[in-house]
């Protein structure tokens, strides 16, 4: 059993009451400074739906949410711990672990975001299971099992080699910490901010700190997870494993508008092919 932190922080002193339609209208996503945790998504509040798939998950035991606890508990988010959310990433993941540290708990912790409303209690169980061993684990999925998922959303993905054979994967939104284990913890929150960049932006910053090796190797198709987890593990200042898992609803953020009105599209078509 491992603790979970549900990362549901915002723009700190940015939100807007009054919803600007025309601003999400003409780009097609949240306004700055909107909490997407509290967003409603078929009619309950987003980081509701990841509170529900911890709590149906049999390897989770206790739940906090990190963010803004105002806009929270006007949510109606009173059946977990609130806790106020810092000004970075990686201080939301201290002020969850080190709630979990004050009761006693040294041990790693689930890390989720706030968007993730379609994933389910099994596919945290699997990922759990999975990720007994290495300090951070990080979730990536396969393409070949985003199914009816793929194509929805317009995704990056990148190839890896494995087993001889060249695969696209996509990181997906689920991962495992031990904090006390990982001494640099700014080189983290620099990697997670890299993964929203798409390409060609991304890639000469991940070989600044990986290594030129590792941008050719991209380049050639040769990249592998051996390479990465040791590089990462070097950078992190531990043990960094890569964890495969089959869920395409862990892959699927909903970062703009745009995404939950694909979505629920795709809910309209699968209900309409049943």
């Amino acid at each position: 059993m491992v603790n979970a932190v549900i990362l549901a922080g915002g723009r700190r002193g940015e939100y807007m009451e009054k919803d600007n339609w025309i601003y999400r209208k003409l780009f097609g996503r949240i306004i700055p400074g909107e909490e997407k945790s509290v967003r409603i998504y078929k009619g309950k509040p987003l980081v509701s739906h990841v509170i529900n798939a911890l709590k149906n998950s049999k390897t989770i035991d206790d739940i906090v949410v990190v963010g803004n606890t105002f806009l929270l508990k006007e949510a109606g988010i009173n059946d977990v711990k609130c806790l106020e959310q810092g000004n970075t990433m990686i201080e939301n993941v201290m002020i969850g672990y080190n709630y979990f540290k004050g009761q006693g708990y040294r041990e790693k912790i689930l890390l989720a975001p706030c968007d993730i409303p379609e994933i389910g209690g099994d596919s945290i169980d699997e990922f759990v299971e999975k990720a007994r061993e290495g300090d951070f684990c990080l979730a990536v999925g396969d393409k070949k099992f985003l199914g009816e998922y793929d194509g929805i959303f317009h995704r990056f993905y990148f190839w890896i080699l494995k087993d001889g054979e060249r695969k696209k994967y996509r990181i997906s939104n689920l991962s495992i910490v031990k904090p006390d284990a990982i001494w640099n913890k700014e080189m983290v929150e620099y990697a997670f901010s890299l993964r929203k960049i798409m390409w060609p932006g991304n890639w000469p910053n991940i070989a600044k700190e990986l290594g030129w090796k590792s941008f050719f190797d991209y380049l050639r198709l040769k990249l592998t997870f051996e390479y990465l987890e040791e590089r990462f593990s070097d950078k992190f200042g531990c043990d960094f494993r890569i964890i495969e898992i089959c869920d395409p609803a862990v892959s699927f953020d909903l970062d703009h508008n745009r995404d939950s009105r694909k979505l629920r599209k795709w809910h309209k078509l699968k209900k309409v092919k049943a």
